[in-house]
């Protein structure tokens, strides 16, 4: 079971000249992770999901304001390297993931199949 806690997340101006954002998280999720280790955690653009990869090849998916569980997207044999929404208005589901086992996975979010 999920934990859902409230988390407030602060855009920080990004230090380099492109268009990198970077988030402070001004409080903390405390959720049913074990003894993963978190690599990346990125924002849909509308902030309607949060997509967070693992050290167990997964990633899981989650709501930045409610801190609410959502699914998680499990196929990648090998550490998952970088995770990215799409950022086009017609597949606004689709998450993408990269893996050191050399695939790319596209995700649908709605049913966390490929």
């Amino acid at each position: 079971m999920e934990t859902i806690a409230a988390m407030d997340v602060e855009e920080q101006p990004s230090p380099t000249p492109n268009n990198v954002k970077r988030f402070g998280l001004k409080n903390s999720i405390q959720t049913n992770f074990g003894e993963d280790y978190v690599f990346q955690i990125i924002p849909k653009d509308d902030w309607s999901a949060m997509a967070v990869s693992l050290s167990t090849n997964a990633v899981k998916l989650y709501s930045p304001v409610l801190g609410q569980y959502y699914g998680e997207c499990k196929g990648h044999s090998a550490t998952i390297n970088q995770i990215l929404f799409s950022g086009h208005s017609n597949d606004p589901h689709i998450l993408s993931s990269c893996s050191s086992d050399g695939t790319i996975r596209a995700w649908d979010t709605r049913t966390f199949q490929q």
